[in-house]
């Protein structure tokens, strides 16, 4: 069956399943267990001002609720939070008021840029109930916002925010537009509201649990009831991107061209929708991946194409214990396509995805579908991915079940079928996987037992290892201090696996345990130690050992510092490794990131081979809608040489990036890719017009 009829059949029992699932709607699975976090929204009398002063009467009338856990310390909340609930005919309003004497953190300015940097307060919306989309809304002190959608990674809509710091803390106030949101019709939604505190680490909570782990679970989530205005103002309106691109290059780089484009998604039911592209572009990205960080594997990168990012979180739906490097779906392998188009949603508690990417002489395409029980503890998953190329086609085929009782155990299966030109054994064209786990809020114990065939090594898809079979064991332990302390966390964690290749013999072995703590005075600091193996194409099973210390300041805030060194036996070899990268603030809007890594490996016979990596870049958050950013690289030397023949590069990169974002259009002004190891000499402005629906909805 070719690919286009493959879609077609895929999308009719997808609806088929819809079609008999529908009726059950009407008794919402979501129905509140729990008083104690079940509430009703009151409807607003008016409209209140989004003015970050959530202490105005208006506020006072609505819903309200305390944040009184926290969730890393299993304890009651030290610091009070406050928050109140509006509903309106098209808007939920939501002030929250936070008590922090002192070390409130509110450093970021543009919206969507440097999330979980700062202080934050957060509501969590399932509108469609336990298996429904999950929509996240937060903002800083200052009012910067962020929105996540599981339905959509660009889910950028737009909705207002406001914040300001008080002397005993900060107040910020929200109004989130019904209609950025995807439910299927019922007045009960989950709910939860959260607030992160940056130096002491903690997690306050309206709804927990004992067996909590992560605070956006919807099975820890309270209730909201009542949402009848809600119920029609949750339908997402048709979305229609048109894009025109001027660009100016050199030969070498594809010559100067003017073009337009479009990307559409077109809403079929409440929670589904038609998703295509036609002459997709993306000179905006701007995410620099390069990196020479040892490794004896091919690496992952982050997928930046919207067409492939907005159906994301529908494919790959396989879990794992000591993941062995396997992606059955990688788009980063698929080309840009010429043409797309896709079906993607949910309904009732079946999810979907499938689409098709149509490029010069080349076809490529998945299908996924995951179903689970109204309680969310039996998983059933299916994924095709298959691609046609010019005398070559692969067709891969994964199924996996999972139970998960969402207290203190998993257990799933895996099982996949790669077939086609290239596999010539069929025989070693499968993987088998067996694996589970044992978690409580501040323990995981887990292991796999797995086996992938030579040949399972699917070309949209990627499997760092194939032609293995064997064990994986681990175990974490982390335990969370009070924020006064001079160490506020510490954790330690090891793994140990053993995998055999078609012959009989060890093909990859790998031991490790890492501690790492935190303290009070914002340092972190991690060293782990172990040996690793792996079996070389020439036979040779040599070691890939990097093991050493690394020590951090100010972690996952907006100006981090980090320095580490590795070494260890590597091949033939020896090899010593350093990261350096440091981050500064440069006035109250511009940070300016420094980073010098190098590898030095000492090879046999004397041989010496070095690599650095010089990176500075510099940010501009002009404000709530405008970036600037301005990075330089350069890649000088031999890497570690492995399997192949060493080569010297000597690679520089310059790029630069203007970006803002208005009610209905992006201005893009861009020099450069920071994807590519060498300079884009082109210089490109985009403009994208919105008709219908905002960004990612």
């Amino acid at each position: 069956m070719g690919t286009k009829q493959n879609v077609v059949a895929m999308t009719l029992a997808a609806l088929g399943y819809v079609a008999s699932a529908t009726p059950a709607l009407a008794a919402d699975s979501s129905t509140a267990s729990s008083a104690q976090f079940s509430i009703d929204p009151v409807m607003a009398a008016t409209v209140p001002a989004i003015d970050a002063n959530a202490d105005a009467p208006i506020w006072k009338t609505g819903t309200h609720v305390s944040l009184s856990w926290d969730l890393r310390q299993e304890a009651p909340a030290k610091h009070k939070t406050d928050v109140y609930l509006l509903e309106g005919p098209k808007y939920l309003y939501v002030a929250f008021i936070a008590d922090q004497p002192s070390d409130v953190r509110a450093t970021q300015h543009t919206d969507e840029v440097g999330f979980d940097t700062d202080d934050e307060v957060q509501i969590d919306l399932w509108p469609g109930g336990d298996s429904g989309f999950q929509y996240l809304f937060t903002s800083t002190p200052n009012g910067t916002h962020y929105s996540h959608s599981s339905e959509n990674l660009n889910y950028a809509p737009k909705w207002q925010s406001a914040g300001r710091l008080t002397a005993s803390g900060y107040e910020v106030t929200m109004a989130i537009p019904l209609d950025v949101m995807r439910g299927d019709g019922r007045k009960t939604w989950r709910a939860n509201f959260i607030r992160f505190e940056k130096q002491s680490g903690a997690v306050l909570e309206w709804s927990h649990a004992p067996a909590q782990q992560g605070n956006n679970d919807v099975a820890y989530s309270g209730y909201l009831t009542g949402m009848q205005t809600a119920v029609a103002s949750t339908r997402t309106k048709a979305r229609v991107a048109v894009y025109s691109l001027a660009s100016v290059a050199s030969q070498a780089s594809g010559g100067s061209a003017l073009r337009a484009g479009a990307d559409w998604a077109v809403p079929v039911t409440p929670t589904a929708s038609l998703v295509g592209t036609v002459h997709p572009d993306y000179s905006n990205v701007d995410l620099d991946q390069q990196t020479i960080s040892p490794t004896a594997f091919a690496r992952f990168y982050q997928e930046v194409r919207p067409f492939f990012t907005q159906g994301a979180n529908f494919y790959n739906p396989f879990d794992c214990v000591g993941c062995a490097g396997v992606q059955e779906l990688y788009t980063p392998n698929i080309p840009t396509p010429r043409t797309g188009y896709a079906f993607e949603g949910t309904q009732g508690t079946t999810h979907f995805g499938m689409f098709d990417a149509i490029g010069n002489a080349r076809t490529d395409s998945a299908q996924s579908i995951y179903i689970t029980n109204k309680a969310r503890t039996n998983y059933f998953d299916f994924q095709r991915v298959s691609a046609d190329l010019p005398g070559v086609h692969d067709d891969l085929n994964t199924y996996g079940m999972e139970y998960a009782n969402h207290k203190d155990a998993f257990l799933y299966m895996t099982y996949g079928q790669d077939r086609g030109t290239d596999v010539l054994d069929p025989s070693q064209g499968n993987r088998e996987e067996l694996g589970g786990g044992l978690y409580g809020p501040k323990f995981f114990v887990g292991g796999a037992l797995r086996s992938i065939g030579t040949y399972y090594s699917p070309i949209d898809g990627i499997v760092q290892h194939p032609g293995i079979a064997g064990y994986n064991f681990q175990v974490d332990r982390w335990f969370n201090y009070d924020s006064t302390n001079k160490i506020t966390a510490f954790e330690y964690y090891g793994y140990v696996d053993r995998y055999h290749g078609p012959t009989g013999g060890l093909d990859q072995t790998d031991q490790d345990i890492t501690v790492d703590f935190s303290t009070h005075s914002n340092y972190y600091f991690a060293i782990n130690t172990g040996a690793a193996y792996v079996r070389f194409g020439n036979g040779l099973f040599a070691p890939v050992t990097q093991n050493g210390p690394m020590i951090g300041y100010r972690m996952h805030t907006s100006t981090p510092s980090m320095l580490s060194y590795n070494q260890g036996r590597f091949g033939d070899g020896y090899l010593e490794s350093w990261v350096r990268q440091t981050t500064v603030p440069l006035g109250s809007l511009g940070t300016v990131q420094f980073e010098g890594d190098d590898t030095n490996f000492a090879g046999p016979g004397g041989s010496d081979m070095k690599q650095w990596l010089e990176k500075a870049s510099f940010s501009f958050q002009i404000g709530h809608n405008t970036s600037l950013a301005i990075g330089v690289r350069r890649i000088i030397g031999i890497a570690p040489p492995f399997e192949s023949t060493p080569v010297f590069t000597d690679a520089s990169n310059l790029s630069f990036a203007y970006h803002r974002m208005l009610d209905h259009d992006e201005v893009y002004f861009v020099y450069g890719d920071p994807n590519n190891l060498a300079t884009t000499h082109a210089l490109a402005i985009k403009l994208v017009h919105y008709f219908g629906a905002s960004k990612g909805t």
